[in-house]
Formats: structure tokens, C-alpha cells, sequence
């Protein structure tokens, strides 16, 4: 085998091996984390509101996001099903109430809403309300 195809081999070999790496860290979320900033638990004790910050590295910038979760089960290692703003929570100051099987969200008006559920979350309405 020549010097040229065993470089070739190699660069292949370590490039695919990349690919997979890259594809597991794609997956698994295993370089970002949450942090929690509050639980608010709904009336009948079903379900419980999570507010957190995700951070994924230095190249994430400051977040609030919110997921619902069944009461017992912790938080999943990913992004908010409920909502996700940018600014950090303590900034945001975010206020969450429950009203039957509705999630009540109020955030400030300059907040840049990236994520908003339309949709039920186990069962849960998402209202978001803009303050002034």
C-alpha cells in the first residue's frame, strides 16, 4: 500500500469516526444541562411547571424556558415543551400560575418568545400573557 492511500485511509477512517461522534452528541444532548429555577405544581397534583435556564456551552446565550412534567418524573435533558425566551430567568422574572388545566405564563414585553406550545402538554392548556 502506498503512503498516499494509507493517508487517505486514515483521514477516512478519522473522519467517519467524527461523523459518529458528532451524530451521538447530536442525540444524547450530553453537553447541555438545565437548571432549575422553580416548580409550580397544578391544582390537582397531577402535573408540575418547571422553570430553567438551558445552557449548552459558551456559545449559548442566556435563556428562560418551561416545561410541564408529570409530578415524580424529573425534568428530561431537553428543551422547554412549554416555552423558551431568551434572558436569563432571574432577569425575565417570569410569573406562572395554574388555573384548572391551564398554565398561565406572564413575561415582560421585551422578551423574544423561540419557542411557544399550541398544543396540549399532557393535557394542559399554554397561555402566554404579555406584561407591560
Amino acid at each position: 500500500m502506498t503512503k498516499l492511500a494509507k493517508a487517505l485511509l486514515i483521514l477516512g477512517l478519522g473522519s467517519f469516526v467524527l461523523i459518529i461522534l458528532g451524530l451521538v452528541f447530536l442525540e444524547n444532548n450530553s453537553f447541555c444541562e438545565n437548571d432549575i429555577y422553580d416548580e409550580i405544581k397544578s391544582p390537582d397534583g397531577q402535573n408540575v411547571a418547571i422553570i430553567f435556564e438551558r445552557g449548552c456551552g459558551a456559545t449559548t446565550d442566556f435563556n428562560t424556558q418551561v416545561s410541564i412534567v408529570k409530578q415524580g418524573d424529573t425534568l428530561p435533558n431537553n428543551s422547554g415543551n412549554s416555552l423558551v425566551i431568551d434572558s436569563h430567568p432571574k432577569a425575565n422574572k417570569i410569573k406562572v400560575s395554574w388555573e384548572n388545566d391551564s398554565l398561565n405564563i406572564e413575561i415582560p414585553s421585551h422578551s423574544k418568545v423561540f419557542y411557544q406550545s399550541e398544543q396540549l402538554v399532557l393535557g394542559n392548556r399554554i397561555q402566554v400573557l404579555i406584561r407591560k
